[in-house]
């Protein structure tokens, strides 16, 4: 048969392509799970660590929010004699006063500190979501950034025994110029891409390790294997999770609560506040007895301040109200558009492990054979190689896109949905 050996050499290098999986291991290297990316992020992240001290120092002040002013001490001299020797004034009185808000206000102020402090530790949960979404999704690019290497390098290997192969046979008149410059530049085309990718790698590199805090140059260990989550749950019932559980939604509902505390102290305005004082009365005998004093606020211009601060309140809280409302729809909007992307995306997973990915194998076999009986060009067979190529890269990246969107809806619920 013409080309023998040429031909048994191809041969040998296509099924080296077709019994291995798409990309290739790199036995006994380190490697880091999402877990533990996730939990490096958790605790060292500076945009979690930053609302977590603004949630802690809202929760501190819960304590001063209905606390009494400071008390305040004083003394005073009565018939102070002309020289001023306030050792001979008739009488000395050492006193303390203390201001009392009503104590139904003093509460209410507590209920609305109380529940700002829980808001503000919602928007600290929203946080850690939002970046550990991000840290999920730099994890995926990682991966696919290494597999994408291995699956070019894989075939450029092949290639160059192509070439090699090609460029032999051309110098002894069995192969065509055609042939062997196709090869060249398709080696060209894909040491480009590599390059491509090595770039893309060090970025995605550098985004982990900024998300963990560390130097976008530390080293960083090789990503585990990504398989596929599952998703036990319908759209109606994420969208109830979504409902108890997102953290979003929870923030405006504690706002909400906080307003409706600032309502019932805007409506105790109306009621006066206290101030105290006792006296100790000396005299130049010495003690004389004690003064007791009470004084009230009265509310005298109510038709002016409390009813307008009451109105600002109810108007915030009826805001407030809205926004709820207002939330819920877009979370759920959120959570339906997460959804039917990660199920668009699951499809096409299926259909590259499924269908594509196997028809491109069974391709290039075909291809093989034919260009083994003379039914097809070399540069038929090339083309069958490199199709093959671009489906192993798209199986990859529909895998992390699956992965990606399993990670947006993850965020969108407030909860984590892997089995």
């Amino acid at each position: 048969m013409k080309f023998s050996i040429t031909r048994l050499l191809l041969q040998l290098a296509i099924t080296s392509i077709l019994l291995s999986k798409p990309g290739w291991s790199q036995p006994n290297l380190e490697t880091i799970s999402l877990k533990e990316v996730l939990s490096e992020v958790a605790g060292k992240n500076p945009e979690i660590l930053a609302s977590q001290k603004m949630w802690e120092a809202k929760k501190a002040s819960v304590s001063t929010s209905w606390a009494l002013e400071d008390p305040m001490i004083g003394i005073m001299y009565e018939d102070i004699p002309n020289n001023f020797d306030f050792s001979q004034s008739a009488y000395k009185k050492y006193y303390v006063q203390q201001n009392i808000p009503f104590p139904s206000k003093l509460l209410l102020q507590r209920k609305a500190a109380v529940k700002e402090s829980n808001a503000f530790e919602e928007e600290y949960r929203e946080k850690v979501r939002e970046v550990l979404t991000q840290a999920k999704k730099a994890y995926y690019q990682y991966y696919f950034g290494l597999k994408a290497m291995e699956v070019i390098h894989h075939h450029v290997e092949i290639l160059s025994n192509f070439s090699k192969i090609t460029q032999t046979q051309y110098m002894v008149g069995k192969a065509s110029q055609p042939d062997v410059l196709k090869i060249q530049v398709e080696l060209s085309l894909m040491n480009n891409e590599l390059l491509e990718t090595d770039q893309g790698l060090a970025i995605n590199v550098a985004q982990l390790n900024i998300l963990m805090n560390k130097a976008v140059n530390s080293p960083l260990h090789l990503p585990e294997e990504v398989k596929k989550d599952s998703l036990k749950y319908e759209l109606a019932q994420l969208q109830e999770m979504a409902k108890q559980n997102r953290p979003q939604i929870k923030v405006v509902q504690y706002q909400l609560e906080k307003t409706k505390a600032q309502v019932g102290f805007a409506k105790w305005n109306y009621a006066p506040d206290f101030m105290v004082k006792l006296g100790r009365v000396t005299s130049l005998s010495g003690f004389r007895g004690w003064d007791f004093e009470v004084f009230a606020s009265v509310p005298l211009w109510f038709l002016q301040k409390e009813n307008a601060e009451l109105r600002m309140a109810q108007r915030e809280k009826e805001n407030l109200q809205a926004s709820l409302n207002n939330t819920y729809n877009l979370v759920a909007l959120e959570v339906q558009d997460a959804y039917i992307r990660l199920k668009t995306k699951e499809r096409i997973f299926e259909l590259y492990k499924n269908s594509i990915l196997p028809q491109a194998q069974q391709s290039l076999q075909a291809a093989t054979q034919s260009y083994q009986t003379e039914k097809v060009d070399f540069l038929t067979l090339l083309e069958s190689e490199r199709t093959l190529k671009d489906i192993q890269l798209g199986y990859y990246q529909a895998l992390v896109d699956y992965q990606e969107a399993f990670a947006n809806l993850e965020q969108a619920v407030g909860v984590d949905l892997r089995e």
